[in-house]
Formats: C-alpha cells, sequence, structure tokens
C-alpha cells in the first residue's frame, strides 16, 4: 500500500541493515580482542623480561598490569579465567608456593572486571589507583596463604615493599593507560 516502507530482507529473515551493522560490530570487537590480547601478551612479555635487571624487593608487577588491563574489558569470570592461568604462569616458576599465584590474580582479574562496572570512568588515574588497590590485594593474598618469613618480615614487606611497589607499578599503569588507552577502550562504548 501507500506509505508503506519496503525493507530489504537478507536470506535469513532479517533487515539487512540489522546483519550489516552486526557484522560491523563483531569486526570491531575482534580489532580490539586483538588489540588487547597483543598489550597483555608484550606485558607477559615484560613481566620476565625485565625482573633480572630490575631485581631486589621493589619492581613494576607488569603481570598485575596484564591481568588488570585485560581483565577490565572482559566479563567477572573470563576475567577470572584469564587470572588464573596468568597466576599458573607464575606459579610455574615458584614451584615452593604452587596456587598462590593463580588464587591471588583470579581475585585481581574478577575484581578488575567488577570494577569496570562500577567506575565507568577510565582516567589513566583510575586505572593507577586500581593498580595500587590490586597490588596490596594480591600481596595480601600471597602472605596470607604462604606466610612471611616472622612477624617482622611480613610486616615489613605489607607496609614498606609492598607499597612502594605497588606505587611503581601504578606509575607504570597510568604511564601506559595514558600511552594506549584509546586502544584499551572497546570500540563498541
Amino acid at each position: 500500500g501507500c506509505g508503506q516502507r519496503h525493507t530489504r530482507r537478507s536470506a535469513s529473515g532479517f533487515p539487512v541493515e540489522w546483519e550489516e551493522r552486526a557484522a560491523v560490530r563483531a569486526v570491531m570487537k575482534l580489532k580490539h580482542a586483538l588489540r588487547t590480547g597483543g598489550l597483555f601478551l608484550a606485558m607477559v612479555v615484560l613481566h620476565y623480561a625485565t625482573r633480572p635487571f630490575l631485581g631486589g624487593r621493589v619492581g613494576i608487577d607488569f603481570l598485575l598490569l596484564a591481568v588488570l588491563l585485560a581483565g577490565i574489558g572482559l566479563r567477572p569470570g573470563a576475567a577470572a579465567v584469564l587470572g588464573f592461568t596468568a597466576g599458573l604462569m607464575a606459579d610455574a616458576l615458584a614451584p615452593g608456593s604452587f596456587g598462590v599465584s593463580a588464587l591471588a590474580l583470579t581475585i585481581v582479574g574478577f575484581g578488575a572486571s567488577w570494577v569496570r562496572a562500577a567506575f565507568f570512568a577510565r582516567s589513566p588515574a583510575v586505572y593507577g589507583g586500581l593498580v595500587f588497590a590490586a597490588k596490596l590485594v594480591h600481596d595480601g593474598v600471597v602472605l596470607l596463604v604462604v606466610g612471611g618469613d616472622g612477624l617482622t618480615a611480613t610486616a615489613t614487606q605489607l607496609l614498606v615493599w609492598t607499597p612502594l611497589t605497588a606505587l611503581l607499578s601504578a606509575v607504570a599503569a597510568v604511564v601506559l593507560a595514558a600511552l594506549f588507552g584509546s586502544q584499551l577502550q572497546s570500540d563498541d562504548g
């Protein structure tokens, strides 16, 4: 009849425009996943490549950064699996405390995904604060499960070395977020 607009339909029966938009969204999500995955792998490599050079008690925890920055873009279950997998990688190099990093990074990954839902702002400062808090939680879980070398050593670790490492890692996160923030943003919003 008059005034009716005819919509082109595909073989599946849906309007062609819907399928075209869905295909564009799928390509954008794939590009985002590849960018985030590449950044994740680069940080994992940095974690193990810089360890011998940074040495000492204070350093940047690139593995934690990798789990956080990738976990922010994932659903909680997937972020927890990512943290668990990264933790198992770290645990493979420390058989005396096998499973501790897997537990701690599972909590960190799950928390990163949950925090993303709570904080919509993705500014470098938010990333820095998140990394600082996550490093405190990570080291707290590790010390709780493994235990320390006595009360004084544990207190020194929690009150001196962990906050310094958390601060250094947070500064690195702010720099990474400033440099790569646009690539970490999902293309669909």
